[in-house]
């Protein structure tokens, strides 16, 4: 059984033009059909927060995702106010 990954991002909202690069919330999140290795995306948003909830094929996959420049980003927008969780899940809890 091959084991999927779970990635669960929690942010505060914001909009682009809010940072010095004009980055968003959403721009720091996967994208379905584009991201290598990304089998689902959920987001939601509530009280001004942003929560992605994603299932990766592989440890690798979601890795190059949330590489350093990811966390250099991240760091940039949301400065310490957001939390990031990566976690393996076997195939039937992924489904």
């Amino acid at each position: 059984m091959m084991e999927k990954y779970l990635s669960v991002l929690n942010c505060p909202v914001a909009g682009e033009g809010e940072d010095e690069v004009s980055t968003s919330s959403r721009t720091l999140c996967p994208s379905l059909g584009i991201t290598p290795g990304l089998l689902t995306r959920h987001l939601r948003v509530r009280d001004g927060n942003l929560l992605c909830v994603c299932i990766w094929d592989s440890h690798d996959a979601c890795d190059a995702f949330f590489d350093a420049d990811w966390h250099a980003r991240a760091a940039a927008l949301w400065d310490e106010s957001y939390d990031l969780r990566i976690t393996g899940c076997d195939e039937a809890s992924a489904a």
